[in-house]
């Protein structure tokens, strides 16, 4: 398949005008391969996926975090983005980002964790206004309330991952639950005027918990550990439309975060 045909085909399952304002979604980079038979579906690209897209002969690796997001002054060996631009174009390797556009999807990230935290009447926390069949975040109902301690532990357990958490009344049952993955704290105000109860995301800081305690119960996941599905429905989702490119996924773990 041609590298522009396959770009207009994850175009029309992932809208542009469907990602946030800003966000470095599309064709990232043209290696001047003009056709594209094996697609690397990847969470990030490192150097350890660059390595892995060169020894397996792919044609084009499809990314979730953008590997270009600020603008570059210089592509040098030095930094890991131009390490892997000056390889990826060398073994003829496109880059296409799939970012926010897949967060908004009906099946996609947020969605997705949305049915892994088992929440029931789940619609869009912030309806896109260009496209009105996708949003950002997800506004749901646990069937059973839970307690902030319970709800934390039932987050952990289910993103396997470690949280962080606060509320000003740790003994109030909450079931009304808004979820953005990754770094959705921008996202605060518009959770607590939708009247969720409990906020999901990643990458809060200190202060921010102040700032939620006394409106809103807010818990932290670690970052990939809510994302680390975006491969399998970046998959599902491509293979059920592409029938002309093999596609794969990473076997790479990309978090660069250790936890004793």
């Amino acid at each position: 398949m041609e590298l522009q045909h396959f770009l207009r085909k994850v175009e029309s399952i992932f809208p542009l005008n469907s990602a946030i304002e800003h966000d470095k979604v599309g064709l990232q980079l043209d290696s001047g391969k003009k056709e594209i038979t094996r697609c690397l579906i990847a969470y990030e690209i490192t150097d350890e996926v660059a390595t892995e897209a060169c020894s397996g002969g792919f044609d084009c690796i499809v990314t979730f975090h953008p590997l270009i997001f600020l603008p570059l002054q210089t592509i040098t060996s030095d930094r890991r983005v131009g390490r892997v631009i000056t390889r990826l174009i060398a073994a003829g390797i496109a880059v296409i980002v799939i970012h926010t556009n897949l967060d908004t999807h009906p099946r996609g990230t947020n969605m997705a964790l949305a049915q892994m935290l088992q929440l029931g009447d789940c619609r869009y926390l912030q309806p896109n206004a260009y496209n009105s069949e996708r949003g950002m975040g997800v506004l749901g109902i646990w069937k059973e309330p839970k307690n902030i301690a319970e709800a934390a532990t039932f987050v952990a357990r289910h993103m396997d991952s470690r949280v962080r958490y606060t509320a000003y009344d740790t003994s109030m049952l909450v079931s009304r639950v808004a979820i953005v993955a990754g770094s959705g704290y921008d996202f605060l105000d518009c959770a607590i005027k939708q009247g969720a109860e409990v906020f999901i995301t990643a990458d809060a800081k200190y202060h921010n918990f102040h700032a939620a305690k006394d409106t809103i119960a807010l818990i932290e996941v670690g970052h990939q550990e809510m994302e680390r599905h975006v491969p399998d429905i970046l998959y599902t989702l491509l293979a059920e439309e592409v029938g002309d490119i093999e596609f794969s996924k990473s076997m790479v773990n990309t978090n660069p975060i250790h936890y004793i």
